[in-house]
């Protein structure tokens, strides 16, 4: 047993540790090694991988520093587990509190990570603070949210899905609005691509609460007050470059390389 480390019991043999963080963090990092989740089995990450996720620990740490969003995931995250996979998302499990699986591949940026990191932990912020959705809106059917999305098939749960999508967008635009100072032009490119992509989605969300106001309970409201400020925030200082960006054939989930041939810049950042 692994006294109390509920993702080692669960997972035992098929992740293994990724050194990636200082000693005194309190997030585990760990890779899955054994194919699960769709994932490549024995994705054999070298030192080049490892320095490539040292730096993301790092600079998610010196963000915090400043970002409130990115503070607020890294406190309520106890586990990151890495995968890699062509098949399936990032996600996370309401029966491992405070973990989160993030889908990372080699050609993948730093950046990509750190928005699924924002993205699937807020998604636990929000399971953690209220389950069944209850403090939020007013018609959730208390199933909760989960990562498989069999949830959606209730349209009576549709509310706090939404709720759970807006949600992540905002944090995940106020975590990207705070561009890397020390990027460089396909890096600072990348992140602003990211939030714009990010922010279409989010104003799609607002305009739903907007023509659903009675689906919040007071607690949602407040969000939704929150996210429409970070929303007009957004607009007034990247809207002309979000007016520029040509996201022609991006996917689900956003496409650097794709982004950066179609905007200007032909290879993505490794910072």
């Amino acid at each position: 047993m692994s006294r109390g480390d509920a993702v080692a019991d669960l997972l035992g043999d098929a992740i293994v540790p990724v050194d990636c963080a200082a000693p005194d963090d309190p997030i585990r990092y760990r890779l899955v090694v054994d194919g699960s989740f769709g994932s490549v089995p024995n994705p054999g990450w070298g030192e080049a991988r490892l320095a490539q996720a040292r730096r993301a620990t790092r600079l998610m740490r010196a963000r915090a520093e400043r970002n409130d969003a990115i503070r607020l995931c890294l406190e309520n995250t106890r586990s990151v587990i890495f995968f890699e996979s062509d098949s399936k998302n990032s996600f996370y499990h309401p029966d491992l509190r405070r973990t989160v699986f993030i889908n990372w591949r080699a050609e993948q940026s730093i950046h990509h990570f750190v928005e699924e990191f924002i993205h699937q932990s807020v998604h636990s912020v929000i399971d953690e603070i209220s389950k069944d959705g209850a403090l939020f809106v007013t018609s959730a059917t208390g199933e909760g949210f989960d990562p498989d999305h069999t949830h959606m098939i209730n349209a009576d749960s549709e509310t706090f899905v939404r709720f759970h999508s807006m949600a992540t967008l905002a944090l995940i635009c106020e975590g990207l609005f705070d561009l890397p100072e020390d990027a460089d032009a396909a890096g600072r490119a990348v992140v602003l691509g990211r939030a714009s992509f990010a922010f279409q989605k989010l104003s799609y969300d607002l305009q739903y609460f907007i023509g659903k106001m009675e689906g919040l309970a007071p607690s949602g409201a407040a969000f939704l007050k929150a996210a429409l400020a970070l929303y007009q925030h957004g607009l007034a200082v990247h809207g002309e470059d979000f007016q520029r960006h040509d996201m022609t054939g991006q996917p689900y989930v956003f496409d650097e390389a794709a982004f950066l041939l179609r905007n200007g810049e032909t290879h993505p950042s490794a910072v």
